[in-house]
């Protein structure tokens, strides 16, 4: 296996154990850990040995979103779902479990919703930042809208502001929420040993049927083409809101 720098990955009889191992940044999602996470999830995908995979985060977070301070690098922002989704088109269709603690915003809240299935800590807490950066999260509206309330998808996208992890389990998002951060990787593990007590075919049939009417259905299709029509990299508010949050300011949007 080779070594990993931003995560790590174990290989436990069937289960596949992904950690983010950034724990100075909070997990933010850099380039150098997307592409080790898409790595790692081609490799569950493909080994017939592995049947689940239990993802979650090392330190005091599962993931506070995207990293948008990488040195010398133009940090890492969608330009389409083929880079910003991990888990939509997948070979053998494996259930994943996000266990989840601390902050889950941003990309994190992404790919935590791309899971099959959220356990999260009762002090845990969610967010759509993208707003506040000045970036349009047109197509985690659609993404998020069937698991929870649409109209409070729309308010997470609009305020920005965090929901705790009572609110999103009582909408549907989260399945389970554990104590503290102790009883987390337990509780996913004992969930993942009644899923793997399962025939595998029928389980990874259900899995696709459930990502499918999310990434395949029309309204996510019409999210994902006005993502990309929208231009939102030149907008003067998308540059204020990144500017704003790099120097540690109150942004200043025009409208533009």
């Amino acid at each position: 296996m080779p070594e990993w720098k931003n995560l790590t990955y174990e290989k436990d009889g069937r289960i596949a154990r992904i950690t983010f191992n950034r724990p100075e940044a909070l997990n933010a999602i850099s380039a150098g850990l997307s592409q080790e996470l898409k790595e790692v999830l081609a490799d569950f995908d493909s080994d017939p040995d592995l049947w689940l995979a239990i993802v979650s985060g090392n330190g005091s977070c599962f993931c506070a979103g995207a990293d948008i301070r990488e040195t010398g690098k133009e940090a890492r922002l969608p330009s389409s779902r083929v880079d910003h989704y991990y888990l939509d088109a997948p070979v053998n269709w494996k259930p994943v479990i996000a266990a989840v603690h601390g902050y889950c915003y941003g990309a994190g809240l992404v790919f935590a919703a791309e899971c099959d299935i959220i356990i999260a800590t009762e002090d845990a807490t969610f967010s759509i930042v993208e707003t506040k950066r000045g970036m349009p999260a047109i197509t985690l509206s659609a993404q998020l809208a069937p698991w929870m309330a649409s109209k409070k998808v729309t308010e997470m996208i609009v305020t920005g502001d965090p929901f705790p992890a009572q609110d999103v389990y009582r909408l549907g998002l989260v399945n389970h929420l554990v104590p503290t951060y102790d009883d987390l990787l337990p509780a996913a593990e004992k969930l993942a040993e009644r899923i793997l007590a399962n025939p595998p075919m029928a389980v990874r049939s259900a899995i696709q049927a459930a990502r499918m009417s999310v990434f395949q259905s029309q309204t996510y299709r019409d999210s994902e083409l006005l993502f990309r029509s929208s231009r939102w990299k030149e907008w003067d508010d998308f540059k204020e809101g990144m500017a704003a949050f790099k120097e540690k300011r109150a942004p200043v949007f025009k409208g533009r």
